[in-house]
C-alpha cells in the first residue's frame, strides 16, 4: 500500500489523470489519499506546485471530489522543494539512471577511506615492521651462547653440533616449523614493507586498482603475522601443553583464520558483484550509444553495434530510458535508419515511450511522411495506439496540419476519424482549436452526412465545433462548417449552458471579429437561445478560486536523532589502539615472560630447551595456560580489530558497528587479564600474599568500569528488543482489524 501512496504522490511530476481516477477507485487508496509525505505534504498539496496547465485542474477536480484535503501548514514548504519539484520535471527521459537497487547495496563501502586513513595505515604498518623485524635480531627461543657438540643432556644437540650465535629452534627436529616460522614473518615484514612503500610513493589512492593492491597487502601482512604468531607459540610451547590444552591455546588464532576466510569470502562476492556490474554497464553503454546514433541516424555505428551484440534491439526493454531508438529515430526524421531498426526488428514499432506513445506518434506529430508510410507497412494497428491523453496519431498530425500524414493514416484505417477523445473531443475538435482549416476540409470530406457526429459535443461544456470555432472567432473555419449542410443544419443546438453559438458570441468581447462573425451566423439562420440571461459566473473566476488554493503542511516535526558515525569519524584512532595492543602481545610469543630454557636443567622432567620455563612448574601450569589462552585471545581480537578497519567494511552499517566494537571491548578485557596473569607468574609466593590485593586493585576497577558498560549495553539491547516486540504487536493488530 506505500508504494500506492507514493505513485499518487507523484502525479505533480506525469500527471497521469487515467492512473490517479484507477487508484483512487481502490478502497484502501482512497482511505490513505490525505497521507502526508516527507515534505508533510498531501497529493493535492504536491499538485499546487506543479505547472498550472488543464490537467492541473482536471486533476485538482479529481482529487477534491475524492476528498483529498490540503494539509494545514502551508506556510512551511521547505526551500528546496520547488527546486526538487522542477528538477523531476526537468530530466530528459533518455537520461539512463546511475543508481541500480541491488539485494548487495549495503555492502557498498562509501567514501575514499584509504587516502583519509593514510596516516593511520602508514602507522600500522611501521609498527607490524617493526615487530616483524625483531626475530631477525632476537629470534624466539634465543640463540646458543658456545659450540656444543653431541651434548646428551640436551635433545637439540645429541647427534649434531649447535653452533654458537645460532637459532636454539634450528635444532631438534623442529627445522620445518621454524622455517614455516621465518616465511610467514617474512611475508608479513614484506607486506607490511610494501604497503609503506605504497604510501609514501605518491600513487593515486582514488583509484581502484591501486586502493585494491594496498588492501591486498594490508590483509596480507595481517594474515601472515597471525600465522607467524601461531607458528611462535607452537615452538615455545612444552609438547605436554601442547597436545593436552592445543583446542584451548590455538581456539582464538582459528577464530581469526575464520575473520580472515568470512572477510576473503566477502570480498569474493563484492568482485563478483562487481563483475556483473560491469557487464551490465557494457550492455548500457551499448544502448546509450545505440540511441547516441539513433539521435544522429548514423547506420555505421548501428550496424557494428549489432554486429557486436545481435540482441542489443532485444534489450532495449530491460533499460530504464523512456523510448525507444526507434522514438528517436522517428521524431528526428532518420529515414534509414528507421527502416534499418523495423527491418531488424518490427516489434519496435508497438512499442510505447513513458508518455504511452509509440513512434508513428511522434512522426505524425512532425510530418516526416516516409516515417509514417515505413512504420506503416510494419504495423498498421500503430495507428490505433492511444496515448495516455487518449490520443491517436492522427490526432497528432491533426494539431499540426500534416495534411500528408493524415492521409495516409486515413488510408491505412478509415474509421480512424471517429475516435473520440477522453474529453469527448473528436479529431475535428482539434482542428478548430488549431486553426488547421485544411486538414478540417480533409476530414469532414468523409463524414460529411454523418450529422451525429459532425455535431458532437464535448465533455468539458457541451461545445460543437461550430461553438469552439466561433469562441474562438476562426472566420474562415466557420464559413466552410456553415457551408456543411449536417452543420448547418444542428448550428442551433446548445451546449451545457444552454447557448447557441451566437449566444457564446454575444458574451466575447466586441471587435470587428465579432461582428462579421454576427453576420455570417445570422445569415447561416443562426438564432438566439431562449435562456440566454441565465449565464452562471464565468469560468475563469471559479477556475481562480481553485487558483488561490495554498499548499498547507501539518508542523509535524521528527524526533532529534543522533546520526554521529562515532566510529567512522575514530577509525585512524582504534587501528593505532589496536595495533599497539597487537604489538604488546606479540611480544610474548618472541621473548615469552621468565625466558626458555637453554638447557635440560629440570629435576623431575625433560625440559627441552627453547621451551618456555613457565610451562614445566607444577603450581603454574595452570596459570600458565590461562596466561596463553587470554594473550592468544587479545591478539585475536586486536588483529581482527586492524582487519575489520582495513578490510573495508562498511562502519555506517549497525551489524559491523556492533561487531567492531564487540572485538573491541573483548580486546581490552582479555589484555587486563593477561597483565594480572603476567604478575602472578613472576611475583614470587612469598610476595604474592602482600602485593595481590594492590596490585589488582587498579584490574580490579578496569573490571568494574567493563562490567558497568557491558550492562548499559544490556540495557539498551533489551529496550531496543521491547520496541521491535511492540512494533511487530501493534503491526499484527493493524492487520488483523484490516
Amino acid at each position: 500500500m506505500p508504494k500506492i501512496i507514493i505513485d499518487l504522490h507523484l502525479i505533480h511530476k506525469h500527471c497521469n489523470t487515467q492512473i490517479v481516477k484507477f487508484l483512487l477507485s481502490i478502497s484502501k487508496v482512497k482511505e490513505e489519499a490525505n497521507a502526508l509525505n516527507w515534505m508533510n505534504f498531501t497529493a493535492l498539496d504536491v499538485l499546487e506546485h506543479s505547472p498550472k496547465d488543464f490537467k492541473r485542474f482536471t486533476l485538482q477536480n479529481i482529487l477534491m471530489d475524492a476528498g483529498v484535503e490540503r494539509a494545514n501548514n502551508q506556510n512551511n514548504l521547505p526551500p528546496s522543494s520547488a527546486t526538487m519539484i522542477s528538477h523531476h520535471e526537468s530530466g530528459k527521459p533518455t537520461q539512463i539512471s546511475k543508481q541500480r537497487s541491488s539485494q548487495f547495496l549495503y555492502l557498498k563501502h562509501k567514501g575514499n577511506w584509504i587516502q583519509e586513513m593514510r596516516g593511520a595505515l602508514m602507522m600500522v604498518a611501521t609498527v607490524i615492521t617493526t615487530i616483524t623485524y625483531q626475530p631477525a635480531l632476537s629470534p624466539p627461543g634465543g640463540v646458543w651462547q658456545t659450540d656444543i657438540k653431541n651434548y646428551t643432556e640436551i635433545n637439540a644437540c645429541r647427534n649434531t653440533t649447535c653452533k654458537a650465535g645460532t637459532l636454539v629452534l634450528a635444532y631438534g627436529g623442529y627445522e620445518d616449523m621454524f622455517l614455516q616460522f621465518l616465511l610467514c614473518n617474512s611475508i608479513a615484514f614484506s607486506a607490511s614493507l610494501s604497503v609503506i612503500f605504497l604510501l609514501i610513493s605518491g600513487v593515486p589512492l582514488k583509484n581502484n586498482f591501486f586502493m585494491v593492491i594496498l588492501t591486498l597487502a594490508m590483509c596480507t601482512t595481517l594474515t601472515f603475522l597471525s600465522f607467524t604468531y601461531v607458528l611462535a607459540f607452537r615452538l615455545l610451547i612444552p609438547e605436554e601443553i601442547r597436545q593436552k590444552h592445543k583446542v584451548k591455546v590455538f581456539f582464538p588464532s582459528s577464530v581469526l583464520v575464520w575473520m580472515i576466510l568470512l572477510v576473503l569470502l566477502f570480498h569474493t562476492i563484492r568482485f563478483l558483484y562487481w563483475l556483473r556490474k560491469m557487464e551490465i554497464r557494457l550492455e548500457e553503454d551499448n544502448i546509450t550509444e545505440l540511441h547516441k546514433a539513433s539521435e544522429n541516424g548514423c547506420m555505421v555505428t548501428l550496424h557494428r553495434l549489432i554486429q557486436k551484440d545481435p540482441h542489443i534491439l532485444e534489450k532495449i526493454s530491460l533499460t530504464p530510458f523512456n523510448e525507444t531508438p526507434l522514438h528517436i529515430s522517428a521524431l528526428l526524421g532518420h529515414v534509414d535508419f528507421t527502416r534499418a531498426l523495423l527491418a531488424l526488428k518490427p516489434q519496435l514499432a508497438m512499442d510505447l515511450d513513458f508518455h504511452k506513445r509509440c513512434p508513428l506518434h511522434l512522426a505524425s506529430a512532425n510530418g516526416h511522411v516516409e516515417i509514417v508510410h515505413a512504420l506503416l507497412r510494419a504495423n498498421e494497428d500503430a495507428c490505433l495506439v492511444y496515448d495516455q491523453d487518449g490520443r491517436t496519431p492522427l490526432h497528432y498530425a491533426a494539431m499540426r496540419g500534416n495534411i500528408e500524414v493524415v492521409k495516409a493514416l486515413i488510408f491505412a484505417k478509415r474509421d480512424l476519424t471517429r475516435v473520440v477523445l477522453d474529453g469527448g473531443e473528436t479529431v475535428l475538435h482539434l482542428c478548430v482549436k488549431y486553426n488547421q482549416l485544411e486538414t478540417l476540409k480533409l476530414l469532414v470530406e468523409p463524414v460529411k452526412d454523418d450529422g451525429e457526429f459532425l455535431n458532437s459535443k464535448d465533455h468539458d461544456g457541451g461545445n460543437t465545433i461550430l461553438h469552439i470555432a466561433v469562441m474562438l472567432k476562426q472566420i474562415e473555419i466557420v464559413k466552410f462548417l456553415l457551408l456543411v449542410s449536417k452543420v448547418k443544419e444542428g448550428a442551433n443546438s446548445l451546449n451545457w449552458m444552454g447557448f447557441t453559438a451566437l449566444d457564446v458570441l454575444e458574451h466575447s468581447p466586441k471587435d470587428f471579429k465579432r461582428f462579421t462573425l454576427q453576420n455570417i451566423l445570422m445569415d447561416a439562420g443562426v438564432e438566439r437561445a431562449n435562456n440566454q440571461n441565465n449565464l452562471p459566473p464565468p469560468s475563469a473566476t471559479m477556475i481562480g478560486h481553485h487558483e488561490s488554493g495554498n499548499p498547507t503542511q501539518l508542523s509535524r516535526q521528527r524526533p532529534l536523532k543522533h546520526k554521529s558515525n562515532w566510529i567512522k569519524e575514530l577509525r585512524g584512532a582504534l587501528m593505532v589502539v589496536a595495533t599497539v595492543i597487537t604489538t604488546i602481545t606479540y611480544q610474548p610469543a618472541l621473548s615469552p615472560p621468565n625466558g626458555v630454557w637453554l638447557t635440560q636443567a629440570c629435576l623431575n622432567a625433560t625440559c627441552d630447551a627453547r621451551t618456555w620455563a613457565l610451562g614445566f612448574h607444577v603450581n603454574y601450569r595452570n596459570l600458565f595456560l590461562y596466561f596463553l589462552v587470554s594473550n592468544s585471545i587479545t591478539f585475536t581480537a586486536s588483529l581482527s580489530v586492524i582487519f575489520l578497519l582495513i578490510s573495508g567494511f562498511p562502519l555506517k552499517n549497525k551489524f559491523f558497528t556492533v561487531i567492531l566494537t564487540l572485538a573491541m571491548c573483548t580486546t581490552l578485557t582479555f589484555l587486563g587479564t593477561t597483565y594480572v596473569l603476567a604478575f602472578i607468574l613472576m611475583i614470587p609466593e612469598k610476595y604474592r600474599q602482600e602485593l595481590g590485593e594492590l596490585t589488582l586493585l587498579p584490574t580490579k576497577a578496569l573490571a568494574y568500569l567493563i562490567l558497568f558498560v557491558l550492562l548499559i549495553y544490556i540495557i539498551l539491547f533489551l529496550i531496543w528488543l521491547l520496541r521491535m516486540i511492540f512494533k511487530f504487536i501493534l503491526r499484527c493488530a493493524k492487520a488483523l482489524s484490516c
